[in-house]
């Protein structure tokens, strides 16, 4: 007969603020864990008491292939593919990383199969939930330790949820109608007789920011105000504008952050402009990218800063599976978005994905990670310096952060005799074993699938143990493949090179 873990019975004891149905809900499941305890013996009991047991790697990759092989080969064969990229080419794509295996392995936990709608140990609709209700648990409060916050949600499936939730958490809705300019542009137009939107004023996506801040195709333009401000000439956020459009427009929310911004932002100052309005506009943050290297100490922490909401997800630097966090110091704003996500817009937590987010938050406080995210953070800079020592041209010059942005305009960098597009660019680095992705740049004159630009990053060249010196060779490579666009024999030489360099840092 197994013991329960002292921090799960802890978690499970009678709570003295409980009253009525919730005590009477927190007396069953502390029934339900002593019978589940008492029943398990063996390994999984050992496991349920907190006993560590000696094991192989969490998951091993080809097994599960072997397995589903069986029954889909078709699938499974392009599932193998996937695995094979990322053992032999060099994935660079800043808004990916390696997940840890036990992120994998509690993504393919029996938690994939629970169904739970609402919040906490004591308020959800399903009986059955405790034990997921606790992986909740220590997901908010490892994240509120991490972060530095005093309260967190973490149910969003994704950024774009998360994002939507803060809108409709803290913002009044409109039904803005559409005016198309003469060069085919449509930009919205508030249909007050409706009712007007709440207005947000948000890096615009040609200059950095994301699809969720108000471009005009998607849902934030659609049902919300959003004004967008740019980077200055030297490609930094323009904060003075920043300045002058808040008092212009005075917006119910200024938000800061981006898809492909390479530095850390003046919080402080952004703080200083929301309360010098009058009504006082409220401080977003997404630090969807960088939220890895805020854990770490190694950026700016927006809460500490001053900003009144923040959202993340939890798989770019961080290196967890694929969800997302909202944090805030503000209970009101809490309770606000915990409702706008469930029943608002979701229904049960996918439990399987806030276990990988819980062990994530947990290694986030360990020494290790640290070391990891500093990796990260110096190997873009080593990166950038590397690729500006050979005379290519990069926003803003250098990086803070993971992602490096290269403007290919003006750089002598030609395909079939015509200029060397982001789309051209990212396919020839892909067929040469570097997957990187194109990206709009500041003042981008071509359509969003051509691009000027491409993007890059460093988080899974840090997890394979890929050091500042060997990002040398990395920008080598880069530069060859774009000096050489087309050239099979570049792509087919430079993909050599990649494969010894995957062998000799193997995922």
């Amino acid at each position: 007969m197994a013991e329960l873990h002292s921090g799960i019975g802890a978690r499970v004891a009678p709570n003295e603020t409980d009253k009525g149905l919730a005590a009477k809900t927190r007396a069953a499941i502390a029934r339900t864990f002593a019978n589940l305890a008492a029943r398990e013996t063996g390994d999984l009991g050992g496991i349920i008491a907190g006993t560590p047991v000696p094991g192989g790697p969490p998951i091993d990759d080809l097994q599960v292939l072997r397995g589903v092989a069986t029954s889909d080969p078709e699938l499974a064969a392009a599932v193998a593919l996937n695995e094979a990229q990322w053992r032999n080419y060099l994935v660079m794509i800043p808004s990916m990383n390696a997940a840890r295996r036990e992120v994998r392995a509690l993504l393919s936990s029996r938690l994939t199969d629970v169904y739970a709608e609402g919040y906490e140990l004591t308020g959800r609709y399903y009986t059955g939930t405790g034990p997921s209700s606790v992986v909740e648990d220590l997901a908010c409060e490892r994240a509120c330790r991490v972060f530095h916050a005093k309260h967190a949600t973490v149910q969003a499936l994704s950024g774009a949820p998360a994002n939507s939730a803060i809108y409709m958490a803290l913002l009044a809705p409109g039904l803005p109608e559409f005016r198309t300019g003469p060069d085919g542009e449509r930009t919205p137009v508030p249909n007050h007789a409706a009712n007007p939107a709440d207005r947000v004023l948000a890096l615009s996506l040609s200059e950095g920011g994301h699809l969720t801040h108000g471009l005009f195709l998607n849902f934030s333009a659609k049902f919300f105000d959003f004004r967008h401000y740019g980077v200055d000439a030297n490609g930094f956020v323009d904060y003075d504008r920043i300045e002058t459009l808040a008092k212009e427009i005075r917006p119910r929310m200024i938000l800061l952050g981006a898809s492909a911004y390479p530095r850390d932002y003046d919080y402080a100052r952004v703080r200083r402009i929301c309360d010098s309005l009058e009504p006082r506009a409220l401080l977003m943050v997404d630090m969807a990218h960088y939220a890895g290297l805020v854990a770490a100490g190694l950026l700016r922490n927006p809460l500490d800063e001053g900003a009144d909401v923040v959202a993340f997800t939890t798989h770019k630097t961080l290196g967890g599976p694929r969800g997302a966090i909202v944090l805030t110091n503000d209970a009101a704003i809490h309770d606000k978005v915990r409702a706008a996500i469930f029943p608002g817009l979701q229904g049960g937590a996918h439990f399987n994905n806030i276990a990988g987010i819980a062990w994530i938050l947990g290694f986030a406080e360990t020494a290790e990670f640290r070391t990891l995210a500093t990796r990260i953070r110096d190997d873009a800079r080593a990166l950038a310096a590397a690729l500006v020592k050979r005379g290519v041209r990069l926003c803003t010059g250098g990086t803070d952060n993971h992602l490096i942005l290269v403007d290919l305009r003006g750089q002598g960098f030609t395909y079939e005799g015509k200029e060397l597009t982001g789309r051209t660019a990212s396919e020839c680095l892909e067929r040469s074993g570097l997957i990187i992705n194109r990206n709009g740049v500041p003042k981008d004159t071509r359509k969003p699938w051509i691009t000027s630009g491409i993007r890059m990053g460093t988080n899974v060249l840090a997890a394979r143990g890929m050091e500042p010196p060997v990002m040398d060779e990395v920008a080598e490579l880069v530069c060859r493949v774009l000096r050489g666009a087309g050239d099979p024999m570049v792509e087919d030489e430079v993909l050599a090179r990649v494969y010894a360099l995957t062998a000799q840092y193997p995922i």
